[in-house]
């Protein structure tokens, strides 16, 4: 004669014992296949500085894949992005990462070409500025162009 009994985390499994010579022996060790208590959350750290949060719900006895991160930051806290600004796109702007706050920009350099100023770049009517035509070359416009592509002298 054989006995079962319920076992486990959400008593789906099964432990067996024998009734041999009038006696019953041990039970036997428990076979269970769930991994968790139903029901049970889990969570997880997530996101670029990792203050955000993902959860999970036992189900069945098993752990689904973790939902989606739920976290503010948009950017990795003392990271930099760069980019274009002033003429022609070609001077660099800093944003120093500050975690859930928006990027903060530096102002642009405001140097052109070979070290003058943009606004000293060209002077009135677009033209370059006499001392800067010496250092420029033709350059295809880097998309988006804020302004209309002009010719660039050598």
């Amino acid at each position: 004669m054989k006995e079962a009994r319920a076992c486990g985390v959400n008593r789906r499994g099964e432990q067996l014992r024998l009734c041999a010579l009038g006696a019953w022996s041990d039970w036997t060790k428990c076979v269970d296949f769930d991994e968790c208590k139903d029901g049970l959350l889990s969570a997880r750290a997530c996101g670029y500085n990792l203050r955000g949060n993902q959860q999970r719900a036992c189900t069945a006895g098993n752990w689904p894949e973790y939902g989606p991160c739920k976290d503010l930051d948009v950017c990795v806290d003392g990271s930099d992005e760069l980019r274009a600004c002033g003429l022609n796109g070609r001077e660099p702007r800093v944003s120093h990462g500050a975690g859930a706050k928006l990027p903060r920009w530096s102002g642009c350099s405001g140097v052109a070409g070979n070290g003058l100023s943009a606004t000293e770049f060209c002077d009135a009517n677009a033209e370059p500025h006499p001392s800067a035509r010496a250092s420029l070359v033709a350059v295809a416009p880097v998309a988006p162009v804020a302004a209309p592509y002009r010719s660039v002298w050598t």
